[in-house]
């Protein structure tokens, strides 16, 4: 439950451009469904309160058919994404703490963040990498 948040919130807190606070990453363009997302938002609170209050299945059912409304409402088409998927080649290698890993699938996510100490406005464009490992299982 709930993973995404909390990916988001690792990248963002280990972000060694920023400070990792809130706003500190921005990507992608303001959803045009911005109500609809704060009332799919609302029902997952809702929902949330509820499942901590009474560990039952069926608030547990709540909170995942609230998640769901959100993943169909959250459009990422805008989000400034490249994708590295090229199986014609052996897996891609990228050493991690002096081991190789076999990757299969590279994203590089664009995003600014305000730079400190330049006056407000001035933004730099980084990259977040993020690369599935395995065995093509």
């Amino acid at each position: 439950m709930l993973l995404e948040p909390k990916v988001g919130k690792l990248i963002r807190q280990l972000n060694p451009y920023t400070n990792g606070g809130m706003r500190t990453m921005l990507c992608g363009d303001d959803p045009a469904n911005l109500a609809t997302l704060g009332a799919d938002l609302t029902t997952l609170g809702n929902a949330i309160t509820t499942y901590a209050a009474s560990r039952t299945p069926a608030n547990l059912q709540a909170v995942e058919a609230a998640e769901d409304q959100i993943n169909a409402h959250l459009d990422i088409s805008d989000l400034p994404l490249r994708v590295d998927n090229d199986y014609r080649q052996d897996y891609m290698t990228w050493t991690f703490r002096g081991q190789p890993q076999s990757v299969k699938r590279a994203l590089r996510l664009s995003y600014r963040y305000e730079l400190p100490g330049q006056g407000s406005g001035v933004f730099a464009t980084e990259h977040v990498l993020i690369g599935y490992a395995g065995s093509n299982g």
